[in-house]
């Protein structure tokens, strides 16, 4: 069964539905959103939806997201700013540098 995601603005109130392609159909038919609905057949540079006026966005077909496939994790040594030195009275690996 085909779903359509049906993003309706009306009177700057949004709403999304999720619902069959044949109960799309059935809405218009009826004047579900009313007979002066507009339909965007894009979709529009204005992403605020009050910007749309009274109108609906169907998007027809199934929802995507990414999921993690190989991962590879490398790691590198970075350098501190400057030259760091160890005093050579503290011995090698005390970490105490001048």
């Amino acid at each position: 069964m085909t779903m359509c995601y049906v993003i309706h603005n009306s009177d700057g109130d949004t709403t999304v539905e999720v619902i069959s392609a044949e109960t799309f159909l059935e809405r218009i038919e009826e004047e579900y959103w009313g007979s002066e609905i507009k339909y965007l057949q894009t979709f529009t540079d204005r992403i605020d939806t009050n910007c749309w006026g009274n109108s609906i966005l169907c998007i027809r077909g199934d929802i995507v997201f990414p999921i993690p496939k190989d991962v590879i994790v490398k790691h590198a040594l970075s350098s501190s700013i400057g030259s760091v030195r160890e005093k050579s009275h503290n011995g090698p690996g005390t970490g105490i540098t001048e």
